[in-house]
């Protein structure tokens, strides 16, 4: 698993987007480290591609976990909308 923040402003919406050859998942959570049982909102299909589009109900961090199924390299990226 691999763990990234964001600092965001309320009501701010950023997209998290992830490119991978495996299968990968993305979870994110504002103001605490996701896992794959608590989480505001995940990318979770059988590809490497996610997309999470989060808008932030407060200022503070917004936490992103990337967790693989299977050994890949992964690019992630974020932007705001």
């Amino acid at each position: 698993m691999s763990y990234f923040t964001v600092e965001v402003s309320a009501g701010q919406s950023i997209t998290v987007r992830t490119q991978a050859d495996q299968d990968i998942d993305v979870y994110v959570k504002m103001h605490q480290a996701p896992t794959t049982a608590a989480y505001d909102k995940r990318g979770y299909t059988a590809s490497g591609n996610e997309k999470v589009v989060y808008k932030a109900n407060s200022n503070g961090t917004v936490h992103i976990m990337v967790h693989g199924y299977r050994a890949s390299d992964f690019k992630l990226t974020t932007s705001d909308n």
